[in-house]
């Protein structure tokens, strides 16, 4: 099975870089599983800790290859996903962030304010003050379930202290989910029946 996962990750490699893989680490199958693809294809052996890296570099490489720099496109991509730079377009949200002002709610990690264009009696949205490349539910990284989760446990406050008789908890992600603002933000709203379904 292993020989089989690492014949295919060689021959996916080879497809996106256009070029073989030049060793694969001689191990058994019991001292090191076989990684599973991910889309971006950030896969590598990592001689120092002596296990496979997922998020190290978009080619397999020896262990002599992965002591040198990152010097490809994709290589200084991966390093910048690794260092967490966030390149997607600025958003009226960081406009909010810089007012400092008309916030519900602050704390280190995130702020809430009443949304401008309300859908219900009660409408706030709850942001992370630092996107970090949370742009969408979707893309968040195994990295940022802490954050996530301090988002939903405030959002659910509010609406338990804006709403006692009850709210819903929204969370858009992309076009058919008609997300607006490419900064995740959670919508708390109440102070009405919410209908069913949704949307």
């Amino acid at each position: 099975m292993q020989a089989r996962g690492l014949r295919r990750l060689s021959a996916l490699v080879r497809a996106v870089s256009g070029s073989p893989v030049k060793s694969v680490p001689s191990v058994s199958s019991s001292a090191l599983p076989v990684p599973r693809l991910s889309s971006e294809l950030s896969v590598s052996f990592s001689p120092a800790a002596g296990a496979w890296d997922t998020a190290v570099g978009a080619r397999l490489y020896s262990a002599q290859a992965c002591a040198s720099p990152p010097d490809g496109e994709v290589e200084r991509a991966a390093a910048a996903a690794q260092a967490g730079e966030d390149t997607a377009p600025r958003t009226v949200f960081d406009r909010v962030l810089a007012s400092n002002q008309d916030w519900v709610h602050q704390d280190d990690l995130c702020v809430a304010f009443n949304d401008i264009n309300p859908q219900a009696p009660v409408h706030i949205l709850v942001i992370p003050r630092d996107r970090d490349g949370l742009t969408q539910m979707s893309k968040a990284r195994q990295d940022q379930a802490g954050i996530l989760g301090h988002l939903m446990m405030v959002a659910s406050r509010l609406g338990a202290s804006k709403c006692p008789q009850g709210f819903r908890i929204v969370v858009n992600d992309g076009k058919e989910g008609a997300q607006s603002v490419y900064h995740l933000h959670v919508h708390v709203l109440g102070g009405r029946q919410m209908g069913w379904p949704p949307g």
